[in-house]
C-alpha cells in the first residue's frame, strides 16, 4: 500500500503532510537497522514518531486490510506500548529502564532458520524420560532440510495458525495459508516413513481467532460453509479438525490404515504459559503411552 501516493485512496492516505515525511523516512531504513543498536537507533523521538503514525487512520485502515500482506499478528501489542518500551528521559527515570517480560518474550516473532535440536528430562507418572525435539523452519526454502530427519521420529508436532483462514503466505501472497497449511500435512503425513508415527496438531492462536471470527467470516475462506455458522468458532474449529482426519487416513491402503499412527489435536494460546504447560505434559504422557502400546506394555 502506498500511503499518501497518486493512486492511494483516500482510507490509506495519512493524515498530514508531516506524518508522510516522518512515514518515507522510516521506509527508507534497512530491515535490520534499530535491531543492530537498539539502544542509540531507538530514541524517544522515534518512539513517538512510530507512535504517531501508528494512531494514524492510514495505519489502522491498513492494518484491517492485513489479510493481504504478511504482517505479524502482534503487530499492536508493541506498537500500542512503544512509548513504554521507549519513553522520555523524565518517564524513564520514574519507572525506570524498561525491562521484557514474559509476554513480550512470547510475542517477538523469531522465524525458524535450519535445524535446531534441544534435549531435555521429564518427569511423568511412569517415571523420568529423555525426549529430543527437533525444530524446523515451515517456510518453504526450509522444507527441502526436512528429508533427512524422517527417520526415527516418535511423534510430529505440526502447529497452525486458527488465525489465518484469511490471510497469505509471506512467499506467496497468491496463496492463501490453511490452503498450504492443509496441502503440506496432507503430503508429509503420507510419508511412507510416517505410516507408524503419532502426528499432534496444534491449534494454535485461538486468542486471535476468537476475535477475529466475529468480525470476519468463515465464508471468506470456505464460500459453501453454512452462512448461519460463519461466526461460529466452535462450528470453525470442527471443520479445520475433520480436514486434517480426512487428510491424514485419505487415500490410504487397507495395510498402511492399520499401522496408521495416531491423530491428535489441542487447541492453543502460545502466549498463555500455564495452558501451554498443561498441554505439553499431556502431549509427554500421550506420547509415551502410545510408544508403550507399541512395544507390547499397555494394552
Amino acid at each position: 500500500i502506498k500511503l499518501n501516493s497518486s493512486v492511494a485512496s483516500d482510507e490509506y492516505k495519512l493524515s498530514t503532510g508531516e506524518l508522510t515525511d516522518i512515514c518515507h523516512r522510516i521506509s527508507t531504513w534497512p530491515a535490520q537497522f534499530i535491531l543492530e543498536d537498539p539502544a542509540s537507533r531507538l530514541t524517544h523521538d522515534v518512539a513517538v514518531s512510530i507512535d504517531r503514525l501508528w494512531k494514524d487512520k492510514a495505519m489502522i485502515n491498513t492494518w484491517l486490510d492485513r489479510k493481504n500482506f504478511h504482517i505479524m499478528d502482534n503487530t499492536p501489542y508493541f506498537f500500542d506500548k512503544i512509548l513504554t518500551i521507549k519513553p522520555s528521559q523524565e518517564e524513564e527515570q520514574k519507572t525506570g529502564e524498561f525491562v521484557a517480560t514474559f509476554d513480550d518474550f512470547v510475542r517477538v516473532r523469531d522465524q525458524t532458520t535450519g535445524i535446531v535440536v534441544k534435549n531435555f528430562r521429564a518427569e511423568t507418572e511412569f517415571g523420568e524420560y529423555k525426549f529430543e525435539v527437533t525444530d524446523v523452519g515451515g517456510q518453504r526454502a526450509e522444507r527441502r532440510k526436512w528429508m533427512r530427519l524422517f527417520d526415527n521420529i516418535s511423534v510430529v508436532v505440526y502447529i497452525m495458525s486458527l488465525a489465518a483462514y484469511d490471510q497469505h503466505l509471506f512467499e506467496d501472497h497468491t496463496k492463501n495459508c490453511w490452503d498450504e497449511t492443509l496441502e503440506l500435512f496432507s503430503k508429509t503425513s503420507h510419508e511412507s516413513v510416517f505410516d507408524s508415527t503419532d502426528w499432534v496438531v496444534f491449534f494454535n492462536k485461538v486468542d486471535l481467532f476468537e476475535k477475529k471470527i466475529l468480525e470476519v467470516p468463515f465464508t471468506v475462506y470456505q464460500e459453501n460453509f453454512n452462512e448461519l455458522h460463519a461466526h461460529n468458532s466452535l462450528k470453525v474449529k470442527e471443520f479445520i479438525k475433520d480436514q486434517f482426519t480426512h487428510r491424514f487416513y485419505d487415500a490410504l491402503s487397507k495395510e498402511r490404515k492399520k499401522k496408521r499412527g495416531n491423530l491428535y489435536f489441542h487447541v492453543t494460546c502460545a502466549t498463555k504459559e500455564d495452558d501451554v504447560g498443561r498441554i505439553i505434559q499431556k502431549v509427554q504422557i500421550d506420547l509415551i503411552k502410545s510408544q508403550m502400546k507399541k512395544m507390547g506394555y499397555l494394552l
